[in-house]
């Protein structure tokens, strides 16, 4: 249950990000409440969630593979489906013990790499 999206796949083929609503909700103006970032590893046919620090009343949404495979970059925001915009890029193996994300933009939609 719950609203789906988000699917990219790995330039290795091996794993693949999507989004998913934990809450359950499924409505028909597609608002979504509680929108986390998985990843599955087709080998293992294992799933596990994509850390964000996103916050209660947020959602990550269209998480996207960097070209590299480096970063993740999503689209981080409020739940009212009004608020702002921003996307962020979560780097898959912090170093130093620093915050694995970084605010990219505000009031952005999600981009497209090629």
């Amino acid at each position: 249950t719950g609203a789906l999206g988000g699917i990219d796949f790995s330039s290795d083929g091996k794993r693949v990000l999507f989004t998913q609503d934990v809450s359950g909700e499924e409505n028909i103006q597609y608002r979504q409440l509680d929108t986390r970032i998985f990843e599955y590893t087709i080998a293992s046919s294992s799933t596990m969630e994509v850390i964000t620090e996103k916050g209660e009343g947020y959602n990550a949404l269209d998480a996207k593979y960097s070209p590299n495979g480096a970063f993740i970059v999503f689209t981080h925001t409020s739940n009212d489906g009004v608020s702002e915009k921003q996307i962020r890029c979560i780097i898959r193996e912090p170093e130093d013990n620093q915050s694995n994300f970084k605010i990219l933009f505000t009031n952005a939609e999600m981009c497209n790499w090629e």
